[in-house]
């Protein structure tokens, strides 16, 4: 018997659903105390710990793509990432991954304690004159900025190019101020550098931004609106990481939290730059204070700057 135009048929595809477990190891030093995020298909997602697993239930049966994010930078995952998996029928399927860790390379580490009344610790210092107060006050730093002016406290001795800081610090007067951190900071009031700064409600925020100086020019380039609850005594923890991804973008991101509660996965805000003076420049870091009515304080609890 002749058949005209018949070929090959292909299997139709699987019907029902199935389970995936997906699990996860890690070893060395640094190790992520938040863990991680698996995603299944771009989609549905769970947290998933350094050493545990998770189950995603009646997944449709056949093919899907499984991806390990929230990876510190320290920390390497074998093998494919997204891997591909194939859920049975009835059954249940299994994707493993193993992450290793190296030390952090730390680049400056700062508790600000100390009696109070005393001093920054060296090679802090104020730097532009409009800075009231800085001391040390409940084994916190202390400083504030006269109405209307930036008030700033540099770090001597400091120069990098990329880095990761950690700033843990809390606002007086959330409503009237803003304060941030500056990075490849050249150690100058009207100077260069990038900042990601955190504004109250007289700046039109809350909002959080990254901004560029250039000879003391200040432009915000990106943010976001209100990121997190802001009010007087809660403790801020900041986040900025700023890497040079060629020879002319630099790229920065940044996140901000409340003390108390887990480091978000995702960052808050991600931008790249250009601006010529500011590429592939090492430089230092500082605080920044705003008081838009009155004089009120930052406190700043540390600093912790790794390479990123």
């Amino acid at each position: 018997m002749l058949c005209v135009g018949c070929g090959a048929t292909s299997a139709p595809p699987p019907t029902g659903t199935g389970d995936l477990t997906v699990s996860a190891t890690t070893t060395g030093s640094n190790l992520d105390p938040d863990g991680y995020t698996v995603t299944i298909d771009g989609g549905a997602s769970q947290a998933i710990g350094i050493a545990g697993s998770v189950t995603f239930a009646a997944l449709g049966a056949g093919s899907h793509s499984v991806q390990l994010t929230g990876v510190a930078a320290n920390c390497t995952v074998s093998g494919s990432n997204p891997q591909t998996v194939s859920v049975p029928a009835g059954g249940t399927a299994q994707v493993s991954w193993a992450v290793s860790c190296a030390a952090e390379a730390v680049l400056y580490t700062q508790q600000f304690t100390g009696s109070d009344g005393s001093d920054w610790p060296a090679p802090w210092a104020p730097i532009g004159g409009f800075i009231p107060v800085h001391d040390i006050q409940g084994n916190r730093g202390r400083f504030s900025s006269a109405t209307g002016h930036i008030g700033r406290m540099l770090l001597g001795g400091f120069s990098q190019r990329d880095v990761d800081a950690r700033w843990v610090f809390s606002y007086e007067d959330p409503g009237n101020q803003g304060a941030g951190i500056y990075v490849r900071q050249d150690g100058q009031y009207v100077g260069n550098g990038y900042a990601l700064f955190l504004e109250g409600v007289s700046a039109g925020g809350p909002y959080l931004g990254v901004w560029r100086g250039v000879n003391g020019v200040e432009t915000r380039f990106a943010f976001v609106q209100g990121p997190v609850p802001f009010t007087a005594g809660t403790t801020y923890h900041f986040r900025f990481q700023v890497v040079q991804l060629t020879a002319t973008s630099t790229q920065l991101r940044g996140k901000v939290w409340p003390d108390g509660t887990a480091e978000p996965i995702a960052w808050t805000i991600e931008a790249t730059d250009g601006t010529a003076v500011l590429q592939n420049v090492a430089g230092t870091l500082a605080f920044d204070d705003v008081n838009y009515a009155g004089m009120s304080h930052v406190f700043v609890d540390s600093l912790r700057v790794i390479a990123p």
